[in-house]
């Protein structure tokens, strides 16, 4: 703190002279605002302290170390900084200075081999003393990639530039074609690409593909340091004449309510195009009528070259006599059931066997629960009309009494069952759906308000002839 003499002149009152007062006034002496920033230096760079300096509020001022750092050991260290303006007012700053043992402003030919640490080390620094952080880059990628090495227990990090200053060497081959309508790929005129990084290949101009003959055009191969390499030859616009071949499509025969598939496992493949895709004419086929029909399949390419072949696809009605449906069922109940189990309990296992395994994918053939059921236990999928035929013959099986149930309007069709285990009747329906509804041993008031739930008329049915439900909820017993 600087003082400096302050004089006051006071007018007096009493005798209209004026007092003379000589103070001594307290002044603050603010040096000038210094901001700084950390440095990174090779091993043995020098720098002056204005390298640290980010802001300084003083145009003329002086800036100094006030203690001479260290350039000559790697590592990290705090540096003072002082600013002076021109009127002698100062301020002191700290700053780290790291003194790296990798080069600065580094940059390699992309080589395609690993880099080594001879390539990055700062003169004076014993590489069999230093080791990579992590697995060394490939300099096979223009770019900046970040580096860390381990020194003396002590870690270093580093930026390089992975540069290419190479353009491709590339051989076309002698002969180069494109088929009619075509895209040309110019990539594909080339035999052999040489070049440590990725090149792509171009085109200049139009190349127009719609008319045969020999056109001459420019290829360019352009590496990732946009070195290009230009090559100037002729093109052969050829006729593409060989259909796609279509395999797997086969005669076929199917149980009627069956899921048919008409694309699985039928493909094209064209020797110019690749994969191609299959079309298929099923109009004639009558998925509800037993008989013999023709299926198409057709697969064209992209010079307009067309397959098509022929299958027929035969529908059968199954036909399932009483005695391979119970040897089925009994198959079926062997697996889910045993002697301990009470009638409840076995019929909780034939409702969760036909929930679980039973795919729904929405058509049966409902002109026989018997064979339905024995389809349904055979293929394991359906629509509601197979689970209640499975439900059926194995709930039969098990000797309990059951009763089947049409719903009455809606949309479409709707099968289930009531069942009575010997606590009086209740709904059965395994039916999967996509609004969930517990279907084991429901009561009237259940379905009921699902059926409001939903609409519908989902359980909508008429109750002439069947017995009403308990009002309790069924009891496992």
């Amino acid at each position: 703190m600087k003082k400096k003499l302050c004089i006051i002149f006071i007018l007096s009152a009493v005798t209209g002279s004026i007092l003379l007062f000589l103070i001594f006034c307290a002044q603050t002496m603010r040096g000038p605002e210094l901001t700084l920033h950390s440095v990174t230096v090779e091993l043995n760079e020098e720098v002056n302290a204005w390298t640290f300096v980010t802001e300084c509020s003083a145009q003329n001022a002086s800036v100094h170390y006030l203690t001479p750092p260290d350039f000559s050991t790697p590592g990290g260290q705090e540096v003072e900084i002082e600013a002076v303006d021109s009127q002698g007012r100062k301020t002191v700053k700290k700053a780290l200075l790291r003194v790296s043992i990798i080069k600065n402003n580094l940059k390699l030919d992309a080589t395609g081999q690993e880099i080594q640490l001879s390539q990055i080390l700062v003169n004076g620094i014993d590489a069999s003393q230093v080791s990579f952080k992590y697995k060394p880059i490939v300099l096979n990628h223009v770019g900046e990639y970040d580096i860390r090495l381990l020194y003396q227990n002590v870690e270093y990090e580093g930026t390089i530039t992975v540069v290419d200053v190479q353009p491709p060497e590339v051989v076309l081959k002698d002969n180069i074609v494109v088929y009619q309508k075509h895209t040309f790929d110019p990539a594909s005129a080339a035999q052999t690409i040489i070049d440590t990084t990725d090149v792509t290949a171009g085109l200049k101009g139009i190349l127009d593909t719609g008319t045969l003959g020999t056109y001459p055009v420019i290829l360019t191969f352009t590496d990732e340091g946009e070195n290009v390499t230009e090559l100037t030859t002729q093109v052969q616009v050829i006729e593409d004449t060989d259909p796609p071949q279509i395999s797997g499509a086969l005669d076929q025969e199917y149980y009627i309510g069956e899921n048919i598939s008409y694309l699985e496992g039928v493909t094209a493949w064209d020797e110019v195009d690749g994969d191609c895709e299959v079309y298929v004419d099923n109009h004639a086929v009558q998925t509800d009528v037993p008989g013999s029909y023709e299926v198409t399949y057709s697969a064209n390419d992209q010079s307009g070259n067309q397959s098509v072949q022929t299958v027929v696809f035969t529908l059968k009605k199954m036909s399932a006599t009483e005695e391979r449906l119970n040897e089925k069922a009994d198959e079926v109940l062997a697996a889910i059931t045993d002697d301990s189990m009470s009638l409840s309990r076995k019929a909780y296992a034939v409702y969760n066997y036909a929930y679980s395994n039973i795919q729904y994918t929405g058509t049966s053939d409902k002109s026989d629960w018997e064979a339905e059921a024995y389809r349904g236990l055979q293929d394991l999928k359906g629509d509601c009309f197979t689970y209640f035929s499975v439900c059926k013959i194995l709930l039969n099986r098990l000797g309990i009494q059951t009763m089947d149930v049409q719903r009455l309007g809606g949309s479409a069709e709707h099968y289930w069952l009531m069942v009575n285990t010997g606590s009086g009747w209740y709904h059965f329906d395994a039916t999967r759906r996509k609004v969930y509804f517990d279907g084991f041993m429901a009561r009237d008031t259940d379905i009921e308000a699902y059926t409001a739930q939903v609409g519908d008329s989902y359980y909508t049915f008429d109750h002439t002839g069947y017995p009403a439900t308990p009002q309790e909820k069924y009891i496992m017993q």
